[in-house]
């Protein structure tokens, strides 16, 4: 299985992609031609389970089963303005209740390919777990406290890109 969300795009974030999830909640977010491209591929396809996949400002999760329209549109010459006061929590769209709940959480400090201290890449295990196909799954929250839930019930899941890319929080410092 590919990773979609292995790399940061280099590319223009041109594109965006509009959910449409079952209970009603819509969700948009731009990406890369490459990111526009797997997703048209996969979701086209009919896919099933989790597609991951890096936004301009986050690593998301869309449950395929949980998914009901995905439109993918073009912006050329769109630029990525960053906002520093955006909100950098977690954040978890459980399909019965279409509310989303949001978690605060530290920073990854290493990449999940070093393997020294496993806690220190939690969050990009989370998604590669989630992509895996995993039943259930949990990250720990900036308390400490460890969150575990069934991942049938998770229409989205979305991490803010500084907190799973260490090298982007290392050059915001």
């Amino acid at each position: 299985m590919a990773n979609l969300a292995s790399t940061i795009s280099k590319s223009p974030w041109e594109h965006s992609i509009s959910f449409r999830l079952r209970g009603g909640s819509r969700v948009e977010a731009f990406i890369s031609e490459e990111v526009a491209e797997r997703l048209r591929h996969t979701l086209d396809e009919g896919g099933e389970g989790f597609v991951v996949f890096d936004s301009e400002d986050a690593r998301i999760a869309v449950n395929c089963n949980h998914l009901f329209l995905h439109h993918i549109r073009r912006y050329p010459g769109r630029r990525v303005k960053r906002d520093s006061t955006a909100d950098l929590s977690l954040k978890i769209l459980f399909s019965e209740s279409m509310q989303i709940e949001k978690f605060a959480v530290n920073s990854d400090t290493e990449d999940a390919e070093e393997e020294n201290d496993p806690r220190a890449s939690l969050l990009q295990l989370l998604m590669q777990n989630v992509e895996i196909g995993d039943s259930r799954a949990y990250f720990v929250d900036d308390g400490g406290d460890e969150v575990n839930f069934d991942l049938e019930e998770v229409a989205l899941i979305s991490v803010p890109l500084l907190h799973v890319v260490p090298s982007m929080k290392s050059a915001d410092d």
